[in-house]
């Protein structure tokens, strides 16, 4: 679906429609709003998230597999960027805890114990709250409809 189509009915005269949905210029239209669409979810990624930051953002994608109809995706093959997105449940953290070395080397031949976990500890206590999803994806689809396509039309109808 290209952008320009949500706004073919009642917004604009047929004159003005037609000439703004010529394929070069509806093309036009259609790069701009998912180049805007793909900035303001990188900086909105920007207020929420930190050491995941770089790599969220890079999971945006413009997808312009369809010539003139560019999509704004979030890629969501990395668990991680899934997760951050959409949220994760609770877990537990023990299994993880448990596969890694409980010792590590401090100074010249000196042990410390690092954490204290076993498999009979109560499971409750090692339990991850899980998170909330930031949900950026329909806070851009928002975005999209009611800023940045009416920006772009208005630009496009006035020949800017």
């Amino acid at each position: 679906m290209t952008y320009l189509s949500i706004f073919t009915s009642g917004q604009t005269t047929e004159e003005e429609r037609e000439e703004a949905a010529s394929p070069e210029a509806a093309a036009r239209f259609n790069q701009r709003v998912a180049e805007k669409a793909r900035h303001f979810w990188q900086e909105e990624a920007g207020r929420y998230l930190h050491t995941t930051l770089y790599e969220y953002q890079k999971a945006i994608e413009v997808d312009a597999d369809v010539p003139g109809e560019p999509t704004v995706r979030l890629n969501r093959d990395n668990p991680l960027i899934a997760a951050i997105e959409d949220g994760a449940p609770a877990y537990d953290m023990k299994p993880g805890l448990l596969k890694g070395a409980t010792r590590r080397v401090v100074g010249v031949g000196t042990m410390r114990d690092m954490r204290s976990v076993s498999s009979n500890q109560d499971h409750s206590k090692w339990q991850h709250p899980g998170f909330r999803g930031l949900n950026l994806e329909e806070a851009t689809r928002d975005q999209i409809e009611h800023v940045i396509i009416p920006e772009e039309l208005h630009r496009l109808l006035k020949k800017e």
